[in-house]
């Protein structure tokens, strides 16, 4: 049971997998989320404000050993174009 507020999705995981991992002889214990942000930000050209939709995951892992160690990760999802500059004619 999480008995403090956790801001931070990687920071849920973690406390989600050291709790799992308490009172068990598990080697390790995994947690993990995912998530929508929507990010404000300002189109380039245009200068019009808009939100953009993100999706975001975190995964952390309890390992146990001497002690508990708590190994977190977080990634995002975006969606993006590249393109690489031609020569003009």
């Amino acid at each position: 049971m999480i008995k403090s507020p956790v801001y931070e999705i990687e920071d849920l995981c973690g406390e989600v997998s050291k709790d799992l991992s308490t009172g068990t002889n598990m080697p390790s214990c995994r947690g993990q989320d995912e998530a929508e942000y929507v990010v404000k930000r300002e189109t380039p050209v245009s200068k019009i404000n808009c939100q953009e939709v993100v999706n975001i995951f975190a995964e952390a892992r309890a390992i146990r050993g001497h002690e508990l160690t708590v190994r977190k990760m977080i990634g995002a999802e975006v969606l993006g174009i590249t393109a690489c500059p031609a020569p003009r004619k």
